[in-house]
């Protein structure tokens, strides 16, 4: 009785250190069917309730994020602060990963909660332009100039101000 109320406390002790849940539990071949799941579907969300496309961005690995797009993950699809894909792939300064994005057909004109846009972002950044990041950030603006995006560099007390009118995005834009 002892050992059984021991082994119940420990498997609570170390569910609430990994997270796991009743739906974690191992299945027979000892594989954890919630992470099953979560790998087989590319447009499931992580435990923060963000699409799982954010972890791969956040953890840098634009080849996993290729991977997601290729599996029919959703671009469009918002996450914290109502950030897309390339919108937090530009907030964590990960270029090559919204290059990507943006060349698979993700919004630019998307603006997070406190207004801010990939466009203001790539325009405001202060990469060293020889870094790495920094040759897929001028990529990325040479992206946004093609398609007149540029003219939405606009700070985000402003875009906040446009949003809430009902004027965002600009109309003369073109929004891919």
């Amino acid at each position: 009785m002892m050992k059984s109320f021991i082994s119940t406390i420990f498997f609570v002790m170390i569910s609430m250190v990994t997270g796991c849940t009743q739906a974690d539990r191992s299945d027979a071949g000892g594989r954890t069917q919630m992470a099953d799941e979560r790998a087989n579907d590319p447009n499931a969300l992580n435990k923060a309730g963000d699409p799982i496309i954010f972890d791969a961005i956040d953890r840098t690995e634009l080849t996993q994020v290729q991977r997601l797009v290729e599996s029919g993950a959703d671009i469009e699809k918002q996450g914290f602060g109502n950030q897309t894909p390339a919108l937090r792939a530009a907030s964590a300064r990960q270029w090559d990963i919204c290059l990507y994005l943006l060349n698979q057909g993700a919004n630019a004109t998307v603006v997070d909660h406190s207004g801010i846009t990939i466009p203001y972002l790539a325009f405001n950044s202060n990469i060293l332009p020889t870094s790495y990041q920094g040759r897929y950030l001028a990529e990325v603006k040479e992206f946004l100039v093609q398609r007149n995006l540029d003219a939405l560099n606009i700070p985000p007390k402003r875009v906040r101000e446009l949003k809430s009118s009902g004027a965002w995005p600009p109309k003369a834009v073109s929004a891919r």
